[in-house]
């Protein structure tokens, strides 16, 4: 992802900073995306609740 951001950046130097804006903003998304398929969860209703834990990556 990096390096497709740095070739639009070198493509397009004007939209340097929409770029770099966007790139900050998908890697908030993927980090995010990241930190919630990283868990796993066993469904154990009705009687303890849900059971999740986080695996490693």
């Amino acid at each position: 992802m990096q390096a497709f951001a740095d070739g639009l950046i070198n493509m397009i130097p004007t939209q340097g900073s929409v770029v770099q804006s966007g790139q900050a903003m998908l890697d908030v998304s993927v980090t995010n995306a990241i930190t919630v398929y990283n868990v796993a969860c066993t469904p154990v209703f009705p009687i303890i609740g849900q059971i999740c834990v986080n695996l490693p990556i």
